[in-house]
C-alpha cells in the first residue's frame, strides 16, 4: 500500500507540474523521485569533468543526455561531449556526432555530425565506422581522396547487412572508383541488388547503365523499365526521365503527352528539371498547346533553383518578346546566371549582348572575355565572334580580355541532372 501510494502521490504531483514545467520543477519532480541521487552523481563526477577528467565529462554527458540522475538537456551533454571529445576520447566523439546528426542540443549539421564520426572511425569506433557508411550511402557525407579507402570499406560493412543505400554506394563506389579499383561491372551488380529491393536511386543508376551501355549491352527498353520502377516509387529525378525517354525516340517512338504528365508529378515535388522540361514542352507546344506564357512560367521557376538551361530560355524569351514585353536588360541578366556556372552557350549570348550593348553597356573587352571563354568550351561560332570582336579592338584591350578570361572560374554548378544523356533541349 505504501509503494501504491508513493507512485499516486507521484503522479498527482507531476500532473500539478504538467507539460509547461520549466527546468527549475523538473528539478523539484527529479528530487521528489530520486532523493539524493542528482546531487550523488553530480558530486561524483563534476568537480573531475571541471578539472579536465576526460572519463567524468564523458559520463556527464551521458547522464545529461539520457536524464539519469540530472533533468535530461541535451544541450548541457554537448558541451561534456565536446570537452571529452577535444580530447580524443572516441565515444564521445561518436555522441557528439549523433547530436549532431539529429539535432539535438545542437543545430543539426550533417558536415559537424561527419567529423566527429570520422575522428572516432579513426581510433576504430565500428559504430562510427558503420555511420560514415550510412551517411555517405544517404550523401551526406562525401569523403576526401585521403579517405576514399576506408570509406568503401565502411560501406561495405554496411551493404553486407543488406541496406539498400549502401548498396547502392557501393555500385557509385565501383563506377567512380573510390578508393577501389573502377569496375563498372561490379558496379552494375551492387546497383541490379539495391534495386531489387526497390530502392529508387539504384533504380536510376540501373536505368542509366542500360541506356548508356556503360558495362553491359545497351538495352533501351530495360533502361525504360528501371526508370518506369523508380518513377512508380515517387522518385522525380526518375519521373523526369522517363518522361525525357518517351520525348526523345529512342524508342522508335515519341509520346509527348504522357511525357507532360510524368514531369507534371515531378514538378509537385520542386524538381527544376521537370519544370524546364514542362516549359520547353509549352515552348514548343508537344503534348501541351503551344504557350509561352506558360513556359516563361516554368522557366522562372526552374531558373530560380540555378538551373542554367531554364536561365537561358528564360533569357531568351525576354531577349524575343516572347510570353512578356521585350526586355534585354532581364535577357542579359539570366545569361549572365548561366554564364557564370559556366554554360557555354550562355556565355556567347552574353558576349553577343556585351558586343551590341544590349541591356548592357557595350563593352568590347567583356564582349571578348565571353566568347573566348565559350569558344574553350567548344560552342559554335564562339571562336569566330571572338577573332571579330580583335578586329574593334587595341590590343591592350584584346590582353586585358585575355586576362580576364584566365582568371575567371565559375561560381556553384547548377541543378541539371547530373548526366543529361537525352539529347539537346533546344527548339
Amino acid at each position: 500500500m505504501k509503494r501504491y501510494g508513493f507512485y499516486v502521490t507521484a503522479l498527482l504531483f507531476s500532473a500539478v507540474l504538467g507539460g509547461c514545467a520549466g527546468s527549475a520543477e523538473r528539478k523539484v519532480l527529479n528530487d521528489f523521485l530520486y532523493p539524493g541521487q542528482e546531487n550523488a552523481a553530480l558530486n561524483k563526477y563534476a568537480p573531475g569533468a571541471e578539472k579536465g577528467a576526460v572519463d567524468a565529462q564523458l559520463q556527464m554527458g551521458i547522464m545529461y543526455e539520457n536524464g539519469q540522475g540530472v533533468p535530461k538537456n541535451a544541450r548541457t551533454a554537448a558541451k561534456w561531449y565536446r570537452k571529452a571529445a577535444e580530447q580524443g576520447e572516441s565515444r564521445a566523439e561518436f555522441r557528439l556526432g549523433l547530436l549532431y546528426e539529429e539535432g539535438r542540443g545542437v543545430t543539426k549539421d550533417y558536415q559537424e555530425a561527419a567529423k566527429w564520426y570520422l575522428e572516432a572511425a579513426k581510433g576504430g569506433d565500428p559504430k562510427a565506422q558503420a555511420k560514415l557508411g550510412i551517411m555517405m550511402s544517404e550523401g551526406h557525407w562525401i569523403p576526401k581522396k585521403s579517405e576514399e579507402k576506408k570509406a568503401a570499406k565502411w560501406v561495405r560493412r554496411v551493404a553486407d547487412t543488406g541496406l539498400p543505400s549502401a548498396l547502392n554506394t557501393m555500385g557509385l563506389i565501383h563506377a567512380k572508383g573510390l578508393g577501389v579499383k573502377r569496375d563498372v561491372k561490379a558496379a552494375y551488380r551492387w546497383y541490379r541488388r539495391a534495386a531489387r529491393k526497390g530502392y529508387a536511386k539504384a533504380q536510376v543508376n540501373l536505368g542509366f547503365m542500360y541506356y548508356n551501355g556503360s558495362g553491359i549491352d545497351q538495352d533501351f527498353k530495360k533502361a525504360l523499365f528501371w526508370f518506369r520502377k523508380a518513377a512508380d516509387r515517387g522518385d522525380p529525378n526518375a519521373q523526369t526521365l522517363y518522361g525525357l525517354m518517351l520525348t526523345s525516340g529512342s524508342l522508335g517512338y515519341k509520346k509527348y503527352e504522357e511525357a507532360v504528365k510524368w514531369y507534371r508529378r515531378a514538378v509537385k515535388k520542386g524538381y527544376a528539371e521537370a519544370k524546364f522540361q514542362l516549359g520547353f514542352m509549352y515552348a514548343n507546344g508537344r503534348g501541351v498547346e503551344k504557350d509561352f506564357a506558360s513556359a516563361l512560367k516554368w522557366y522562372a521557376e526552374a531558373a530560380k533553383q540555378d538551373h542554367a538551361q531554364a536561365q537561358i530560355h528564360l533569357g531568351y524569351l525576354y531577349e524575343k518578346g516572347q510570353g512578356v514585353d521585350k526586355n534585354f536588360h532581364e535577357a542579359a541578366n539570366w545569361y549572365k546566371k548561366a554564364a557564370q556556372r559556366g554554360h557555354g552557350e550562355a556565355q556567347l549570348l552574353l558576349a553577343l549582348m556585351y558586343t551590341d550593348g544590349r541591356g548592357v553597356p557595350k563593352d568590347y573587352v567583356l564582349a571578348h572575355m565571353w566568347s573566348n571563354i565559350a569558344a574553350a568550351k567548344g560552342v559554335k561560332g564562339a571562336t569566330k565572334h571572338r577573332d571579330k570582336m580583335e578586329k574593334k579592338m587595341t590590343k591592350v584591350q584584346i590582353a586585358t580580355a585575355q586576362r580576364l578570361a584566365r582568371e575567371w572560374k565559375p561560381e556553384k554548378e547548377g541543378t541539371e541532372l547530373v548526366r543529361p544523356i537525352l539529347g539537346s533541349h533546344r527548339g
